[in-house]
């Protein structure tokens, strides 16, 4: 797994902390960035929040930054460290360590930041196919 800069949260419940990630809103002069879309999904003791977020850069900045909207794919990793809950955030380009995300997340992100990872994700859910075909 890549290494990861865990945040530590002030709220006391991982509900609390899911509800505060999905509703932040970042505003600058430049742009703001809010979730679009999430989803939930659990690895073990390891709750993984999928989302699409969308990035509307308000005025173009120094030729990096175009106006207009656009649309990434955010996983954000959750976990109860000794008693306090922990966040770590990963965009599709650093290339997150689960591929669970939600097939439908790869549509609305139409920007394809990391193919290798999207083909993963894909990979992923034929097998989930698959094997759900298999058990029934």
């Amino acid at each position: 797994m890549k290494k990861m800069k865990w945040m530590v949260s002030r709220v006391h419940t991982k509900s609390e902390l899911i509800d505060g990630l999905i509703k932040q809103t970042e505003l600058s002069e430049y742009y703001e960035e809010k979730t679009l879309i999430y989803h939930v999904s659990k690895h073990g003791g390891v709750t993984v929040l999928w989302s699409v977020m969308l990035f509307n850069v308000l005025k173009d900045y120094r030729d990096l930054l175009q106006a207009g909207k656009h649309y990434y794919i955010k996983c954000t990793t959750i976990e109860n460290k000794n008693g306090e809950w922990c966040y770590a955030h990963q965009s599709e380009f650093a290339f997150p360590n689960y591929f669970d995300c939600p097939l439908e997340f790869l549509l609305l992100a139409r920007y394809e930041m990391n193919h290798e990872w999207r083909e993963k994700v894909r990979h992923y859910h034929t097998q989930q196919k698959k094997h759900n075909a298999v058990i029934h």
